[in-house]
């Protein structure tokens, strides 16, 4: 008979506190940054540290822009010989009869 009574109650009761938990207040939000961050966040530091990695993130991106421009003019080439190579393929298969 015991049973029959303590079910019914712990599970009213379990109900009953995670509803309560599913309405407490989300926590409020961070304050703003305070304006002494402002300089920072716009590339101007005068933390030499800083200033270090901001000249290595500018030369990377130099580094990186040449690399592409001789990417694609390797590209270029590559493609200008590819098609050089396929037309003088398609030529001595012509002279030999092969028509493929």
């Amino acid at each position: 008979m015991k049973r029959a009574f303590f079910i019914p109650v712990l599970l009213s009761a379990v109900l009953a506190s995670s509803a309560a938990l599913a309405q407490t207040p989300a926590p409020a939000p961070a304050p703003a940054a305070p304006a002494a961050t402002a300089p920072a966040a716009a590339g101007q530091s005068g933390d030499a540290l800083v200033q270090m990695h901001n000249r290595i993130r500018a030369a990377n991106k130099a580094y990186d822009r040449k690399v592409a421009a001789a990417k694609k003019v390797y590209n270029d080439k590559v493609a200008q010989a590819r098609a050089e190579r396929d037309k003088a393929i398609a030529d001595a298969r012509a002279a030999a009869g092969a028509g493929a």
